[in-house]
Formats: structure tokens, sequence, C-alpha cells
């Protein structure tokens, strides 16, 4: 169950990697798909897959909860 587990976090991973390259070919990579801001540098440094700002970011993880 853990190595599927783990595989799935890595598909997931790739499929979001994807998405970020297709971003950048239609020069939308580093945008915010909510407030349409830039994401910052150092977020995307960080986790260069990201789709959210830090501010949209956290309201979504703030309303799931």
């Amino acid at each position: 169950e853990m190595a599927k587990a783990e595989r799935r976090r890595a598909e997931l991973r790739l499929e979001r990697v994807a998405v970020a390259l297709e971003a950048f070919e239609d020069d939308e990579y580093g945008w915010c798909r909510d407030c349409e801001e830039s994401i910052g540098y150092r977020r995307l440094m960080a986790r260069p897959d990201s789709f959210f700002c830090h501010a949209c970011s956290t309201a979504r993880e703030a309303r799931r909860s």
C-alpha cells in the first residue's frame, strides 16, 4: 500500500509538471490561476509546479478546513 501511495504521488507530480510546462509554452507560467497576479520567485523556486500564489493557496487551504 505504501508503494502504491508513493507511486500515485509521483504520478500526480508528473501531471503537475506537465501542466506547468504547458503554461510555460503558453507564456502563462508564474501567474496565479485565481487572482492572476504573479507567483513569487521564492515560491516558484520551492515549488516550480505551483498554480497559485501564496495568498490564494493559503485561502484555498482555509476553505478546505
